[in-house]
């Protein structure tokens, strides 16, 4: 601190001197000045935090900003020393990128994962700034950087912490025969509410009762509405007109009760209680298919002197039932919360009714059952709207007795259709077992063809195949198959589709065709992009991408791993992958040579590593791919992390060859035999054999020899090129007899034969043996295959007579 305040005390007396000395000298003149050199750059880990050292000749001004895996330190007026090296990559920092913007430098630091907290301190002593780069756990590696299906992480940023994505996950896995063998779309009956009207009696007097004649009130008295229709007919008084509309309603006329109340409310509405005639037009209304017209009058303002709180519960019932009919639960409990029954128990029972129907309708299906329970049956008996959302909701908690009960009630309650077939159906599957009795099936079949095209039909052709799945012979499969690819086209409900199309990839699945169980399921998931299985689509196909990309990959098929990978790659990187599995994507894109992508998941594979035999196994993978993509200092680092973590390792020498290649594109084949001759390596056979290379384009022949006799005894047969070398590093090290003998083993190579067989008869000719080197060098010269070998055969020939 002391330190910094001290910086700020220079930098305030300095900025003086430059404020004096711009107004003495010229603009030209002010513009020039020194520019900070940055020198040099190191860096250390320790557990937890990484330290840059920035090293200057003086200390520049800078800006730290940061951004996720990046760091940028713009160095104000600053340059690049001569020289500058950058730092090596490590196992936190992937690459540090140094570049000149105008005046400034910008050093730009590619870490491996978002770190925790970045600091940077200046030391003017010594003219450096000390950048302290602080982790969180491990765990909080983001392999978005690493590892790139193209797009991969397996976790989200949130915050500075990571956390994983969801993951589809289904009760089902591991055992999705269980899903064949039972329903899953739930038998969902579309009724309307019955609204509730009560008793004349019970409404809200207003004082307009004893204003009414006679018969009038004989009428109300016994509920005669077909008479008090007759008796209100060409009533001159609004009064009159009102009570007529409430006498056709409640006759089953809503379209005439509509047309009577519309004319009062045109033509003299004060003439009557607001909240009466509102609360019956908008019964009539919502009788005649004007729900949201109907929502419009319950919200009328009532009387100048204030809306009559008897009204209340019997409006906001309505609006209610109303909001229940158009399918919005919360609006249905917002109405019902406003209801104060009293002592009202008939409007008590109705309110926790439709409480329960509210309840059910927003999905809440214990609590709706519970309240259900708790209510007498008789007051739902004749309401099919809550008879039809119990039985939602004791199929949606497995309450299959009352379910049947419920069913029953709506096959007796419903009008003949298709409605009342669904209710018989239901009535006959709800059971936790289901029968497979003859007579059980042939009435499922009755229904399916008295149905036929209906959604009854499509659910008992399902049925009839889930009570047989899966099939035990071949043929029984292709039949449910056949079954359950009509209900998936035709069905004219989307969730039954998508179930029986998920029942198709099952039946695949369990045939071991895979394949086309993925074909099903990605096809399933792009046709229903919501539905209540999705799910189970999305966790079934999670199952089986895994082992069918591994098996791809075992049987060589690369390319149709990959495009599964990149094609369902949204779904691979929301579940945890087992490194083995990475491992043989990587190595898959390796074989078809997609270096940049292999190199991402090598990365990821790095990070991830459980044991240093893993971490070891990541490094050689990453050496090979970087001395593809021409980062040869990279092959080095990891060529030697290699054997720091594995000295002992089975492919010690792999890591010597990789590296042995990276040095000889960067450094030149000498400079890196002579790195190599400084090393003390057990090469394997192919290290041996690219030594042997190096060695013979620097005619070092004994090194040859002894590359190529290593690797002879490691293989059974060393390459045609290689097999020459060694016969010629033999002759041109005057080991005439092993020259010989290697070179005869080469007469039956045509494309070394000729040269195999000039160089036998120099040995043999040199021996003595003229008539066999003779006869040799006849061969050669005969063989016009190889005119460079047969013009020198010709030469000898014809010097051997002179």
């Amino acid at each position: 601190m002391r330190s910094l305040s001290r910086r700020h005390t220079y930098v305030s007396f300095f900025l003086l001197l430059i404020i004096i000395g711009l107004l003495q000298t010229s603009p030209a003149a002010a513009g020039e000045g020194k520019k900070s050199v940055l020198n040099d750059l190191s860096s250390r880990s320790d557990m937890g935090i990484s330290r840059v050292t920035f090293d200057f000749d003086r200390l520049p001004n800078y800006d730290l900003k940061t951004s996720g895996q990046r760091i940028d330190l713009i160095l104000k007026h600053s340059a690049a020393g001569i020289g500058l090296k950058h730092l090596p990559e490590d196992d936190k920092i992937i690459k540090v990128l140094v570049a000149r913007d105008l005046d400034n430098l910008i050093v730009s630091l590619l870490l491996r994962r978002i770190p925790s907290h970045v600091v940077a301190t200046p030391d003017d002593n010594l003219h450096q700034l000390k950048l302290a780069i602080r982790w969180d756990d491990a765990d909080t590696v983001r392999p978005g950087i690493v590892f790139d299906l193209p797009d991969m992480p397996a976790v989200r940023k949130n915050g500075v912490q990571l956390k994983r994505t969801s993951l589809a996950r289904s009760h089902y896995k591991g055992n999705w025969t269980a899903f064949l063998q039972r329903s899953h779309t739930p038998i969902r009956l579309q009724v309307r509410p019955a609204y509730s009207l009560p008793d004349h009696a019970e409404l809200p007097d207003d004082g307009l009762r004893g204003k009414y004649p006679e018969q009038w009130r004989i009428a109300l008295r016994k509920a005669d509405w077909q008479e008090l229709q007759k008796l209100t007919a060409g009533a001159p008084t609004t009064a009159g007109k009102l009570l007529r509309g409430e006498a056709l309603l409640r006759g089953g006329q809503p379209e005439q009760a509509l047309q009577v109340l519309r004319e009062i409310k045109l033509s003299d509405p004060r003439g009557v209680p607001q909240d009466r005639l509102h609360y019956f037009l908008a019964h009539a209304q919502v009788r005649t298919g004007q729900p949201y017209a109907a929502l419009l009058s319950l919200t009328q303002p009532g009387d100048n002197t204030g809306r009559n709180t008897s009204w209340q519960p019997w409006i906001a019932l309505l609006r209610a039932e109303v909001e229940l009919g158009l399918g919005h639960a919360d609006k249905a409990l917002k109405a019902l919360a406003a209801i104060s029954p009293g002592d009202n128990e008939k409007l008590r029972l109705i309110k926790e009714l439709r409480h329960a129907d509210s309840l059910s309708l927003k999905g809440d299906y214990p609590a709706a059952m519970k309240a259900y329970l708790s209510l007498p049956e008789e007051l739902t008996a004749e309401r099919g709207f809550s008879l039809a959302q119990q039985a939602l909701c004791c199929q949606m908690t497995e309450n299959y007795g009352r379910a049947r009960e419920v069913f029953n009630a709506l096959a007796h309650l419903l009008p003949a259709g298709e409605d009342r077939a669904l209710a018989r159906y239901g009535e006959l599957t709800c059971y936790e077992k289901q029968s497979r009795s003859l007579v059980y099936l042939d009435k499922l079949e009755s229904l399916r063809w008295d149905n036929d095209g209906s959604e009854v039909a499509y659910r008992v052709m399902m049925k009839l195949s889930d009570l047989m799945a899966p099939g035990k012979t071949d043929a029984a499969i292709r039949r449910q198959l056949k079954d359950y690819r009509l209900v998936a086209e035709k069905a004219p409900i989307m969730d039954l589709r998508q179930e029986a199309g998920i029942k198709i990839a099952i039946l695949q699945h369990l045939q071991g065709n895979n394949e086309s169980a993925i074909h099903q399921l990605e096809k399933n998931l792009r046709d229903f992009k919501r539905g209540s299985l999705r799910n189970e689509a999305v966790s079934l196909l999670g199952e089986l991408l895994p082992p069918t990309i591994t098996d791809q990959i075992r049987k060589g098929r690369n390319l149709d791993a990959l495009v599964l990978v990149e094609r369902d790659r949204s779904l691979l990187i929301q579940q945890p992958l087992s490194w083995d599995f990475l491992y043989q994507i990587a190595l898959a894109y390796d074989r078809l040579e997609l270096d940049s992508r292999a190199d991402k998941i090598f990365l990821y594979l790095y990070d991830r590593a459980k044991d240093r035999k893993q971490k070891a196994r990541a490094c050689l993978l990453l050496a090979r791919n970087y001395l593809q993509l021409g980062e040869l200092d990279l092959v080095e680092q990891y060529s030697e992390r290699y054997r720091t973590l594995q000295p002992r390792g089975s492919d010690l020498a792999r890591s010597w060859l990789l590296q042995l290649r990276a040095r000889v594109a960067r450094d030149g084949t000498k400079n890196a035999v002579a790195w190599f001759d400084r090393q003390k390596v057990t090469a394997d056979s192919e290290l041996a054999l690219y030594a042997a290379q190096l060695y013979w384009e620097l005619k070092r022949y004994d090194r040859v020899v002894e590359n190529l006799d290593r690797a002879k005894k490691e293989t059974t047969r060393l390459p045609l090129q290689a097999a020459l070398w060694r016969a010629e590093a033999y002759y041109r090290l005057g080991r005439k007899e092993k020259a010989l003998k290697y070179f005869q083993d080469l007469f039956n190579q045509p494309e070394a034969a000729a040269q195999a067989r000039y160089r036998a008869a120099t040995i043999l000719l040199d021996k003595n043996k003229l008539e066999a080197g003779s006869q040799l060098l006849k061969e050669v010269a005969a063989d016009t295959r190889d005119k460079r070998w047969s013009r020198l055969a010709a030469d000898r020939l014809l010097s051997l007579t002179m």
